[in-house]
């Protein structure tokens, strides 16, 4: 079947077409645009479109009574909000994410895994675009409803990268202790020299007879548990510089020790390159601190990591040489 589209020649004729139309009607036209381009989208256009189709559908919510469209509508503004939040447009990506929110009923968390990701991503949005107390709104609701510990991850760091976004590391750092705990993996607030000596010999033990670089060969880590907590150490770490260097020491072993039972992660390169950075600074084994650097950039290089985790593990570098 042949699909004509028809277009107005100057913006101007549709601004004025458009002013024609009664207010009261506006919604009505709006929702059976969105409703047209969607029906007749092909998945694989769908994010060329998306935000078009979203914006249409979205000024005509108020019309939609059955319960599947509205679901189908969330999920379209979580998609447009998670475009629209990589794209670092925050304040636009909080109203899709609230949207969505709202078209959900009060039994939303029947839709589970929705509402969770509508949730936690508009905790992000809101710490991204600097609105601190909404994002603390969003994670308490997930805090409340969320199932699992690994479901409660993302709004946790959203609440560590917000901490560290308002300057306040040491917080940052508390947050992070506290999940890690739920996680499993429990680290002193305040270690001493024998807490610090204790985990140098622990992931020492881990690492005898085995040649640094063949790390890179460890399979890949797909546990969830350890998945999350080497994610909230890796972004922890810094704030632990800052604040504690003896518990930033600890982090470091950690994270190797997690990467050596597991399996190596995304987060492993920072891993390697802060337990490097240790061993020089630390340890004064400059030649196997140089072992491990060598091994986070060939890790990052093997997997084809985005320059983005590249520009991320220099930044660190840069912080804990000052």
């Amino acid at each position: 079947m042949l699909v004509q589209e028809y277009k107005f020649l100057h913006d101007r004729v549709q601004q004025a077409a458009y002013a024609l139309i009664d207010k009261s009607q506006k919604q009505v036209v709006h929702l059976q645009i969105g409703r047209n381009l969607l029906e007749k989208t092909s998945p694989e256009q769908l994010s060329d479109r998306l935000f078009e189709i979203v914006d249409h559908l979205n000024q005509g919510i108020e019309l939609i009574t059955t319960q599947p469209e509205r679901i189908e509508i969330a999920r379209l503004n979580l998609m447009a909000g998670q475009k629209a939040k990589s794209a670092t447009a925050y304040e636009a990506a909080l109203q899709y994410f609230n949207t969505g929110l709202k078209l959900l009923n009060s039994e939303s968390w029947h839709e589970y895994e929705l509402t969770l990701a509508l949730y936690s991503e508009a905790a992000e949005a809101a710490y991204l675009h600097g609105r601190f107390s909404e994002m603390e709104q969003f994670v308490e609701v997930v805090l409340d409803r969320a199932k699992t510990v690994v479901d409660k991850v993302q709004v946790y760091d959203s609440r560590i990268q917000g901490y560290l976004s308002q300057g306040n590391p040491k917080e940052a750092l508390k947050t992070g202790l506290e999940v890690l705990k739920l996680l499993g993996v429990i680290l002193p607030e305040n270690p001493s020299q024998l807490d610090v000596q204790r985990g140098l010999k622990e992931t020492a033990a881990l690492l005898a007879g085995r040649e640094i670089k063949d790390l890179i060969d460890l399979p890949k880590m797909t546990a969830p548990e350890p998945l999350a907590a080497i994610y909230i150490l890796t972004n922890i770490v810094a704030a632990a510089f800052m604040v504690s260097p003896a518990l930033m020491i600890l982090i470091a072993c950690k994270m190797v020790n997690l990467s050596i039972d597991y399996g190596n992660a995304t987060w492993s390169p920072h891993s390697y390159a802060a337990y490097g950075f240790v061993l020089c600074g630390v340890a004064q084994d400059i030649e196997l601190g140089y072992k491990f650097g060598k091994l986070a950039l060939g890790l990052i290089e093997q997997s084809n990591t985005k320059k983005g985790n590249v520009e991320a593990l220099t930044a660190f570098s840069a912080l804990v040489m000052h």
